[in-house]
């Protein structure tokens, strides 16, 4: 798939302050629909009541017809959940009780004249018209008397609770009279989940025709109703335990679902190369507007790809217990629990996004990497280039490539000046050549001021990646500059061109069972030295912490975890730290 000529419905539109009433925040959301963003524009200058355009967001959903005609764009692209947009107006004092009222009437329409079915796992009730405009697709190509598309949304739902609730443990929503009830209406959204009785129900769209490509093997059809299911099944888990607290989060949450349970499909893809998302608009907060939203699911997705998804689980249990936390507050905690806080865990995300696209160099980082837009490059540069500056707000960074620097004489110097007082983390991202990837960080003290030679040349670079990381969580854009120069030396008494430590190619690569993992050190250091998988997760020390005295060291690793198993095939990487805020990374594959 391709991303880079579609804007899509629901990618934040980063209009509103995070001072904003929790149902605003949610509202901003939506405002990338042409019309949405109609209604709020008129709402904010005063041309329509808070009802008025409550209603009209109501009529949006639900009967088009009835949008006043100075909002309504037609042929909007197809809105992914209506969920938290019902959910804001259901929970926003400034709209009327009797406002609401139309919202509940559509939601409470009749079930009696709807047929029936029961999914196979027995925890479905899915009702559906066979006429009139809600009707889903009538081909019943096994003759059972059931629609295929019904049965189809049918197994779809069995196997997101399947993944989210028996495989990884998430809380199963409450049922009513047994089940769990699932229908179908004409929408211009891929569906939305409502509380009802004190659980909840979904509502999926009665076709899923004509919604954006996705990359699923069965089609754009069943993709499109196979990752409604897993998304909105996911929003009635968090209801069960939290009642949707967090705001926009959810959706980071509910878009990270599809790819855990679909992972085929993607279409999530459409959010991460819209506006507004950390790789299109890196320069934007993570938290814009109040709320993360779908286009940040990566955020999520980065860290269940480095400590796994029972992280995510845990995470979700907390949050039951602690809904008057904050979700930063809240994302602090459970990086935590990885021995990271959350601005490190910013700062380090930024390398994830930057090796994107076309610079993404697999297997490191997110799977779907290669197949995401390229991180935008705030200044591209051969060479050093000269002083720089700009401003960057709150969880926001800016990248910047410096490249033919091979060709450079001497060693890399940067020089960061930031504003006194503020948590920028300057981020490098290198890589050297023979594969092996370096990342680095400026050390900015409290004028704001940082230098850092690097222990290697510039002849040993490829390519050199800045990220110009603000991991303050609150705050306006800060401003800052840096210059990029060559030093004579590196300061750095060391191994030659490689400074304190230099990590070799692992002997044999392929291998299996063992290989050797060979290192030079400088001068007598502690070493950590791991084995991690593509998306960073440790998965065997092999040294902790000691002591090496100078000269080439080898350690043998055997192909097994921490505990003792055998790890499968595949692509890991030896890690080599000495203390500093350097890391050097080398690929290895295991070949059973």
């Amino acid at each position: 798939m391709r991303f880079s000529s579609l804007v899509l419905v629901l990618t934040a539109l980063l209009v509103l302050t995070a001072a904003v009433a929790p149902a605003r925040q949610i509202e901003s959301m939506y405002l990338a629909s042409p019309t949405l963003a109609k209604i709020g524009a008129a709402e904010a200058e005063g041309v329509l009541s808070s009802d008025e355009a409550a209603l009209n967001r109501i009529y949006h959903i639900f009967d088009r017809s009835r949008v006043d005609e100075r909002f309504l764009v037609e042929d909007e692209t197809p809105g992914k959940s209506a969920t938290m947009l019902i959910h804001s107006i259901q929970t926003n004092p400034e709209v009327s009780d009797e406002a609401k009222s139309v919202l509940e009437e559509y939601l409470d329409a009749p079930f009696d004249a709807r047929a029936i079915f029961i999914s196979p796992s027995g925890h479905f009730k899915l009702t559906y018209y066979t006429t009139g405009g809600n009707a889903v697709p009538p081909e019943d190509l096994n003759s059972n008397g059931v629609p295929d598309f019904v049965e189809w949304c049918a197994d779809y739902m069995d196997y997101s609770w399947q993944v989210e609730i028996t495989d990884l443990g998430f809380r199963a929503p409450g049922l009513t009279a047994g089940y769990y009830l699932v229908s179908f209406e004409d929408m211009p959204y891929y569906g939305y989940t409502q509380p009802t009785a004190g659980t909840t129900r979904i509502v999926l769209h009665n076709n899923f025709l004509s919604f954006p490509t996705n990359d699923d093997p069965d089609g754009d059809q069943k993709g499109a109703a196979k990752v409604t299911c897993a998304h909105e099944f996911k929003h009635a888990s968090q209801y069960t335990g939290s009642h949707w607290s967090e705001g926009g989060w959810v959706e980071v949450d509910a878009t990270w679902a599809e790819e855990v349970v679909y992972p085929a499909t993607n279409d999530y893809h459409w959010y991460v190369g819209g506006a507004g998302s950390p790789l299109t608009q890196p320069n934007v907060s993570l938290d814009s507007g109040g709320t993360g939203s779908y286009e940040d699911c990566i955020w999520q997705l980065c860290m269940s790809e480095m400590w796994g998804n029972q992280l995510i689980v845990d995470f979700w249990t907390w949050r039951a217990t602690h809904t008057g936390w904050g979700m930063l507050q809240s994302y602090d905690y459970i990086v935590g629990t990885q021995g990271m806080d959350l601005s490190s865990y910013y700062a380090m995300w930024t390398h994830w996004n930057y090796l994107t696209g076309a610079r993404a160099l697999p297997p490191f980082g997110y799977s779907d990497g290669p197949e995401y837009n390229t991180a935008a490059i705030w200044l591209n540069v051969s060479g050093l280039g000269v002083l720089r500056s700009s401003t960057v707000p709150h969880l926001a960074t800016k990248f910047a490539r410096h490249h033919h620097t091979n060709t450079l004489a001497d060693y890399p110097k940067i020089v960061f000046d930031g504003a006194a007082g503020i948590d920028f983390r300057p981020q490098l991202i290198v890589e050297k050549a023979g594969g092996i990837l370096v990342f680095d960080e400026v050390e900015v003290d409290a004028s704001g001021h940082g230098e850092k030679v690097l222990d290697y040349p510039f002849s040993d670079i490829s390519e050199m990646g800045l990220s110009f990381a603000n991991c303050e969580w609150s705050g306006t854009a800060k401003s800052y500059s840096y210059q990029l120069f060559s030093e004579p030396s590196s300061g750095v008494e060391g191994i030659p061109d490689y400074g304190m430590m230099r990590l070799y190619p692992n002997y044999p690569n392929p291998f299996n069972p063992k290989t050797t993992v060979r290192f030079a050190l400088a001068s007598a250091l502690p070493v950590d030295l791991t084995i991690v998988s593509p998306g960073g997760r440790v998965v065997r020390h092999l040294v902790d912490g000691e002591t090496y005295g100078p000269g080439e060291h080898h350690v043998t690793f055997d192909g097994k975890d921490n505990a003792g198993n055998d790890l499968p095939s595949g692509i890991y990487f030896a890690k080599l730290n000495v203390g500093g805020t350097e890391s050097q990374l080398a690929k290895m594959t295991l070949l059973k």
